[in-house]
């Protein structure tokens, strides 16, 4: 029976399928296709954008509910553990991980939300983060950061001064990251003073400077809500330089505010 079976045939398509107009048709269709993915991931991405702006909606007011709550700890032990969080960010300014697996950071600055504002300010520098972000700052930018606690005292009430000294050496990303205006070439070939230059005199070199932080506390919620701080640069530079026009072409140019907030490189070009 099987020498019987007769082959199949080739299905016959119709001759419009081989014609410019269906093939115009399909690139339409595909074109159409197209458009119906991105229309639909664009409405994806739209949703998501407002999803993530909800949940910071969120945070930002669980942030605000927590402030209203009231602090129960001493402002003393307050500006005790401040002083300890920063040394231990000035050792481990990478981050790290603690023994139950939990980022070192976190685990410290979660600690540190019970006792500061959420919107806590350092001169134009506001929030928690942005304050850890500074001391990473520090602790990158200058080599072997130490500060050493040497006195707390109420200044007046909601005011406590911590009073400390803080030792930084001077390093070639310090100088390319804060000071970044001086220079490491010679200014001109009649430069006479090229073999004494500056950046010689200040690599490696460690500066010794007092360190004063006011820990300024809101009356209702007892937390820290403003830290203001001083770094005595000058007399530390003044003691490696020794010249005072040699500390003011140090400092006139350097990437540090006033208010001891390291200026970004983008941010320094903007206002320049």
């Amino acid at each position: 029976m099987t020498g019987n079976i007769t082959p199949r045939e080739p299905r016959q398509y119709s001759k419009y399928y081989n014609t410019p107009a269906r093939r115009a048709q399909c690139r339409t269709n595909q074109a159409r296709y197209r458009n119906r993915q991105r229309d639909y991931q664009a409405q994806l991405e739209e949703s998501v954008g407002k999803l993530r702006d909800e949940l910071d909606s969120l945070k930002r007011r669980r942030q605000d509910l927590r402030s209203l709550e009231k602090s129960n700890e001493s402002p003393w032990l307050v500006v005790t553990k401040a002083c300890c969080f920063i040394e231990k960010c000035f050792q481990s300014p990478w981050g790290s991980e603690d023994d139950e697996g939990m980022p070192g950071d976190k685990r410290k600055l979660t600690d540190m939300e019970a006792s500061f504002s959420h919107d806590i300010c350092m001169g134009n520098v506001c929030g928690l983060d942005a304050l850890v972000q500074q001391l990473r700052c520090y602790a990158q930018y200058f080599g072997l950061p130490q500060i050493r606690l040497q006195r707390v005292e109420m200044k007046c009430p909601g005011v406590i001064t911590a009073s400390a000294r803080l030792g930084l050496t001077i390093t070639d990303l310090t100088l390319r990251r804060l000071f970044p205006h001086i220079s490491k070439e010679p200014r001109s070939k009649y430069d006479t003073n090229w073999g004494d230059r500056l950046v010689d005199r200040l690599v490696s070199q460690r500066l010794d400077c007092t360190c004063s932080l006011n820990f300024l506390f809101d009356d209702v919620s007892g937390r820290v809500v403003r830290l203001e701080t001083q770094i005595g640069f000058i007399p530390a530079l003044f003691q490696v330089v020794r010249t005072a026009d040699a500390v003011s072409e140090v400092m006139e140019g350097a990437l540090i505010s006033p208010d001891c907030v390291v200026i970004k490189e983008e941010v320094a070009s903007e206002l320049s």
